[in-house]
């Protein structure tokens, strides 16, 4: 491995010196003139992407040979040609093949045992006919581990994800890809990915087997993926070319990409490695240098960690101030991370992450919040402050007088929810904000058996869930106001 430590923002440039020397000498040096003359080649971000898996396997995070191989395989020969031409040759429950393991069936392979097609159809029969249950653990048949073993959601599966990304119709070099752009002539105007995330490339790099090269173009706009995806946005849904149709599920694609890569060894490591450099990003592939200007952020929800990565990325200090008491961050997740289960097998709230903590159920991963958590805490010019409310017990005055604050930043949400035209006489009407507050208080509100829910966005789904998970008896209506 090449780290022994995590890479940090004073070392992060031999990443970048590593790779130029990876890739092929044309390529540097169409990369080193884009960076120079600051344009961007979504052409020239596809050829990059291609090589990242390679380089971080091969050359950052030591992987056996072997393994590296079996990889391939998976990729080159199974996903993109058995899963694809051979899924009818088999029609019966049987194996077409004498049973052979991964090892047995790469010797095969290489010494062209059966046929191309025989094996083919061996390989789908391993992975999703009666076969699969003989693999629970191959990477060549790579089918998904037992739920009761697995560590990451297990809801996300990359079977179902390759569907998807295969009936994305790629439109991109069209300048049809309506996830990203939006539609225009749309009433309601449909905008699109409002990051401008390039998705149907990322679609496309996934489907050819660059997992690694799909997360990181995704990061070039969305850099705090574990924030978004699946059960969290759907502009890119809502938007999709297919408006007459079942659209591409994006974010569900975008959500297993990343959890793939989080379940590699140091998955977690090759994911901060890419919040601190990434090559893609023509723009700003390494952070800028730290100058010293100092910027409090109020709130650690997803606006707080946003501005607070994108800050440190331009070499600012931040300083967070979070009202809820965060439990201590581990000091283990300062040194390099191999197995990522112990950052993302949590579903209990630590306090940081605003209304990402409190106000999300179990439709969301909240271990992601440690993964978004230790992006930020390992960065040497990020402090956090918790358990201290900015008005009440420090005062915007002290903010500047003794942090020393050059600017502040509020990222304390929305504001007040709305409130629609009730009679006052009206007894037990609640907020859902505060009721879901009160369940993470472990000091709930006391509601009557039946329940109306007045909205319909992701706070009412998020009430009703917790609602219906503590009563048989609920009337879940919902009306847009």
């Amino acid at each position: 491995m090449f780290f022994k430590t995590p890479c940090r923002e004073d070392n992060v440039h031999q990443l970048d010196e590593l790779f130029l020397a990876f890739i092929p000498g044309v390529l540097k040096d169409q990369l080193l003139k884009s960076r120079r003359d600051h344009i961007i080649d979504e052409e020239l971000i596809e050829k990059l992407a291609t090589y990242l898996d390679d380089f971080f396997k091969n050359s950052l995070f030591w992987v056996d040979p072997l393994v590296i191989k079996k990889i391939h395989i998976q990729r080159d020969f199974v996903q993109r040609y058995a899963l694809i031409q051979c899924q009818n040759l088999n029609e019966s429950d049987d194996p077409p093949l004498p049973f052979m393991d991964e090892d047995v069936f790469i010797k095969a392979l290489d010494n062209q045992e059966y046929s191309k097609e025989s094996l083919g159809a061996y390989a789908v029969w391993a992975i999703i006919g009666k076969g699969k249950k003989f693999f629970p653990h191959s990477i060549v048949f790579h089918s998904k581990k037992h739920q009761e073993d697995q560590a990451f959601p297990n809801d996300l599966d990359p079977s179902k994800a390759l569907s998807h990304s295969h009936y994305c119709l790629i439109c991109h070099k069209r300048d049809k890809d309506s996830c990203t752009r939006g539609l225009k002539t749309e009433t309601p105007l449909k905008e699109g990915c409002p990051l401008g995330q390039k998705i149907s490339l990322m679609h496309h790099l996934y489907r050819e087997g660059h997992v690694i090269g799909a997360l990181a173009t995704a990061m070039i706009d969305n850099p705090l993926i574990a924030a978004t995806g699946h059960r969290i946005c759907y502009d890119c849904v809502r938007s999709c070319i297919f408006q007459k149709q079942e659209p591409v599920d994006t974010p569900y694609v975008e959500s297993t990409i990343f959890n793939q890569v989080m379940q590699y060894a140091y998955g977690f490591e090759i994911y901060y490695a890419l919040s601190l450099w990434n090559p893609l990003n023509i723009s700003m592939f390494l952070p800028e240098p730290y100058h010293g200007i100092r910027i409090v952020v109020v709130g650690s929800g997803a606006s707080g960690m946003a501005s607070s990565y994108e800050l440190l990325q331009r070499g600012f200090e931040v300083i967070m101030i979070e009202g809820m008491a965060v439990s201590e961050f581990p000091k283990e997740w300062h040194l390099a991370i191999k197995d990522a289960t112990a950052l993302v097998n949590s579903n209990i709230g630590t306090g940081f992450g605003g209304i990402m903590d409190y106000g999300i159920t179990k439709r969301w991963n909240k271990g992601y919040l440690n993964v978004l958590r230790t992006l930020l805490q390992r960065r040497p010019h990020f402090t956090l402050l918790s358990g201290v409310r900015v008005g009440s017990e420090i005062t915007i005055e002290e903010v500047f007088s003794d942090l020393g604050a050059d600017k502040i930043i509020l990222a304390t949400g929305a504001g007040a929810p709305y409130v629609p035209k009730i009679y006052e006489s009206l007894k037990n009407v609640h907020f859902a904000s505060d009721y879901l507050m009160g369940l993470h208080l472990k000091n709930p509100l006391h509601l009557e058996q039946t329940t109306v829910i007045i909205g319909a966005g992701l706070t009412a789904i998020d009430s009703a869930v917790e609602i219906m998970a503590g009563r048989n008896n609920i009337y879940h209506e919902a009306k847009f106001l």
